[in-house]
């Protein structure tokens, strides 16, 4: 049940901050309406524009409860515009506060839009319009928990120097129980989500990070990097349009799964147009373990590119240094490389790696290394005439021979 119903307009006549913020006598500032609001309590912001930062912090605002949230929203899409190039527009550090229908224009503004830190269990931010920074658009950070990031437009965060990344949300260690679903995020030049590692080796990973139902593209980065972090899970998203950067030091693999990240579950996703589709370890700390424990399964990836790859190898599914690492019921077709990658070293050893009951559709299937003890492969299904590559053990178009030459595939079939 709403309590009070608070009013803001742009700045005119009969519009101050000394009102008593009632729909005839709005405030002049948001600042003023998250000054008085209290749990319950709805914050109605009329359309125009607005130079505010807005802190959500115990000095400056209540917090919400889980049956009484505070709930922010604005009418018509009123546009916060920042003013202070080094500062967040948005920080949220109170629990249980709803950010609604705000377009924040960061006007190039080098800091990130949205910031979620300390203690926000409950916090939201959905339908808002996020762009035009060259910093990030959202991120999580210093111990933010239970955020939910909902059905916002994320867009065009950029910087022109070479190394300098803009991702649209960053997942930053001690984050946790962070949800990312419905969400359109394009035109970055970094990746669209990633979820970055600790620093040190005492600072707690981030933990529970769910990445569902988003529309990820057109990014000089990955859609999905997962860094040293826990428990993720990439579901039922559709991503597409990523490429390596000029130079190709970086970028064009749809989801990248490195350095120390563990239980990892990436399921029916549809990645398309990108010069890798997922790729499982690569880039880690020294002395620190690889990936482990990943799941991939149910996804379709297709229309992998050797003009977008990086490494010019465009490969489908890509298991280098990792662990526990199962590919199940995958679809893959028109790569420029190889459909599945297994085991190449260089970056490592992969330990313990299952595929199984997937369909590949390409002119080059499969190719092996022998950095891949513990390797299980079955019940896959096969184009007719494709490649397989067993390294040393040499090159094939015929599945019976590439079963001799590996032991693996026992029951596996050609198709078509």
């Amino acid at each position: 049940m709403i309590k009070t119903r608070w009013f803001v307009s742009p700045r005119g006549p009969g519009v101050s901050d000394t009102n008593d913020g009632s729909s005839s006598r709005p405030f002049a500032s948001i600042r003023e309406a998250l000054r008085v609001a209290s749990p319950g309590d709805v914050i109605l912001i009329r359309a125009g524009t607005y130079e505010e930062h807005l802190v959500l912090g115990k000095s400056l605002a209540r917090a919400g409860t889980p049956e009484a949230p505070i709930i922010l929203r604005g009418e018509g899409m009123p546009k916060l515009r920042a003013s202070k190039p080094e500062h967040p527009l948005v920080q949220v550090r109170l629990p249980h506060w709803r950010i609604e229908g705000l377009e924040l224009d960061m006007g190039g503004s080098s800091a990130c839009a949205v910031s979620f830190s300390h203690t926000t269990q409950g916090s939201c931010l959905s339908h808002c319009d996020v762009h035009g920074g060259t910093g990030s658009g959202i991120s999580t950070r210093e111990g933010a928990s239970g955020v939910l990031i909902e059905n916002n437009h994320i867009h065009d965060f950029h910087r022109e120097q070479a190394g300098q990344d803009c991702h649209g949300v960053v997942i930053h260690a001690t984050s946790q129980g962070i949800t990312l679903r419905g969400n359109h995020i394009h035109d970055t030049s970094g990746d669209a989500v990633q979820c970055l590692q600790p620093d040190d080796g005492r600072t707690r990973p981030a933990r529970g990070v769910l990445i569902e139902d988003n529309t990820l593209e057109s990014a000089q980065g990955c859609a999905v990097s997962i860094k040293t972090s826990h428990e993720i899970t990439v579901r039922g998203n559709r991503m597409r349009d990523f490429r390596c950067c000029e130079g190709g030091w970086r970028g064009g693999d749809a989801i990248l799964v490195h350095y120390s990240a563990w239980n990892v579950l990436i399921e029916h996703n549809l990645i398309s147009e990108a010069g890798g589709g997922i790729c499982v370890g690569g880039l880690k700390d020294e002395g620190m373990p690889d990936p482990s424990r990943v799941v991939v399964r149910d996804n379709t990836i297709r229309d992998i590119s050797l003009e977008r790859a990086r490494n010019n190898d465009a490969v489908g599914i890509r298991v280098s240094n990792a662990s526990d690492v199962q590919l199940i019921h995958n679809t893959i077709g028109r790569t420029g490389g190889f459909a599945v990658s297994l085991g190449e070293g260089g970056d490592g050893i992969s330990r313990g790696v299952e595929v199984l009951g997937n369909t590949m559709i390409a002119a080059r299937l499969v190719r092996l290394g022998l950095d891949r003890p513990g390797l299980q492969m079955n019940l896959n299904r096969y184009s007719c005439g494709g490649l397989f590559d067993a390294g040393v053990l040499g090159q094939t178009h015929g599945l019976t021979e590439w079963q001799r030459f590996t032991r693996l595939d026992e029951d596996s079939l050609l198709e078509g």
